[in-house]
């Protein structure tokens, strides 16, 4: 019971809960369709994903590389992971990435994601002219590393380009995260796009054009009980592990608003996990995972009730 959340530590709490009580923290749409990044704004995997995004502060596997770079320095072994969405309105959603953590140097990491859509139809005021497909990508490069015995952090390199037919728009730019990690209490930060990332292109009428990826300031509050390294316990009768999360996004340009996203996740049995989480004029998220020696299968579904719900499958091997 030592370890439990005491007062004191609840209280450091309650300026971030307060927020959100205020209203200083709006619950609103995590995804922002006009901004060039809207595409990756679902993140990657599928376990953040089943949680709403409210990941900052737990990421500690390859997809990182989007949530928070911090986290890579928390992987304990090689790994990689891939996740597919199958077609949503004739789009899909694909990722591969691979880390590998090296004595005294921390993780690095590789990532790529793509969302397209193929065969779309071009018209004109009156008659099809032909087929032409649409891709979305982006290419990561990240590195995390542990500084003391709860201090974490990481950054990311990452190009984002946009091609459709004879248009091609791409550009560069970084993120910066950090972690902190006590017991039962993790915190994180992400300033993604510390380093503005700033599309180029070249204009149908000549000259180029431009869009500016909205930089934004994630913060994330875990709390996990009983702590990780430590025995589960019954709850039930059932052996569990919960974990409660926050996430605030804090735009610093665009039209976006500043949002909380809760989530949460049991373990039963340090093997099977279920998950959940809560995005205002999203909808919910739901997830699953099953966990083993040596690889993980999870599984996440995104309700929207406006378009088609978005399903989601990971897998990740540990070597």
């Amino acid at each position: 019971m030592k370890n439990f959340p005491t007062k004191a530590a609840v209280r450091l709490l309650f300026p971030f809960f307060g927020l959100v009580s205020l209203g200083l923290l709006k619950p609103g749409s995590s995804f922002c369709a006009g901004a060039p990044d809207a595409f990756i704004q679902s993140g990657f995997g599928a376990r953040g994903p089943g949680m709403a995004g409210a990941y900052t502060a737990l990421a500690d596997d390859v997809a990182g590389i989007y949530w928070n770079p911090a986290g890579l320095s928390r992987m304990t072994s090689p790994e990689f992971t891939t996740m597919y969405s199958p077609n949503q309105l004739e789009v899909h959603r694909s990722f591969l990435g691979a880390g590998i953590p090296i004595r005294g140097w921390g993780t690095f990491a590789v990532g790529f994601y793509r969302l397209g859509s193929n065969g779309i139809e071009l018209t004109n005021d009156t008659q099809a002219i032909g087929f032409d497909d649409l891709s979305n990508d982006a290419y990561y490069i990240s590195w995390g590393s542990q500084i003391g015995s709860h201090f974490h952090w990481g950054t990311t390199a990452k190009r984002l380009s946009f091609s459709f037919g004879s248009f091609d728009e791409s550009g560069w730019g970084a993120d910066l995260g950090a972690q902190y990690d006590w017991h039962w209490l993790k915190l994180g930060g992400l300033f993604q796009d510390a380093i503005q990332t700033h599309l180029t292109a070249n204009s149908v009428g000549g000259g180029t054009v431009s869009d500016d990826v909205p930089r934004r300031i994630r913060t994330g509050v875990a709390l996990t009980w009983p702590e990780e390294g430590r025995p589960i316990q019954s709850v039930w009768e059932f052996p569990v592990r919960i974990t409660v999360s926050m996430d605030g996004v804090f735009p610093l340009q665009g039209e976006e608003q500043a949002q909380a996203i809760p989530g949460a996740e049991i373990w039963i049995a340090d093997r099977v996990a279920v998950r959940t989480g809560y995005v205002n004029q999203e909808g919910p998220t739901w997830g699953a995972g099953v966990r083993f020696t040596h690889f993980t299968f999870d599984y996440a579904i995104l309700v929207d009730p406006d378009l088609a719900n978005q399903n989601r499958f990971s897998f990740s091997i540990y070597f």
